[in-house]
């Protein structure tokens, strides 16, 4: 009987500690690479429903690191126009601190099709890089659908860092 009440004693007080460090270190578990792949896996159980879903917290849908697939944003073009971002980081032969960011950008129903700004924000909403997408080609059979893909210098540790997305 000893050793039962031993066990849910020392159960509820790791319980507790957990509940804490989790809600005062929550952002920042969040931003690490284990947290976000644990976010992006239990976006894809059908019952759950993932933080980016109801807060618009993570605006990462899919972390199959290096590759990163964006949600969706709407864009200020036109009621029904939408971006969508992929990016990848492929490492310098070299140096593997540094390398280039690939990235493809596609734009549904927008008016705008000459140039675009994205920019990469860290998780408290800062700008860590910005690059021009320019070079947008139409996509055959799709009349709404123009993509721009192309790549720009990066380093690693910028990317590991990025939580969402601005497009102007």
């Amino acid at each position: 009987m000893r050793s039962i009440l031993t066990t849910i004693f020392t159960g509820a007080i790791c319980l507790i500690i957990g509940l804490c460090i989790g809600t005062w270190q929550g952002r920042q578990i969040k931003e690490t690479k284990a947290g976000q792949l644990i976010t992006s896996a239990t976006a894809k159980l059908p019952w759950t429903k993932a933080t980016g879903e109801d807060g618009g917290e993570n605006q990462i849908e899919s972390n199959e690191y290096p590759t990163l697939k964006w949600r969706a944003k709407q864009l200020s073009d036109a009621p029904d126009a939408i971006v969508r971002l992929w990016t990848t980081f492929e490492p310098n032969e070299k140096d593997a601190a540094t390398g280039t960011l690939k990235y493809k950008l596609t734009l549904f129903k927008a008016t705008k099709r000459d140039s675009r700004e994205v920019q990469l924000l860290d998780a408290v909403g800062f700008k860590l890089m910005q690059f021009n997408a320019s070079d947008f080609q139409d996509i055959p059979g799709a009349p709404d659908i123009v993509e721009a893909r192309d790549s720009v210098p990066c380093t690693e540790e910028m990317y590991k860092k990025a939580c969402d997305f601005s497009i102007k």
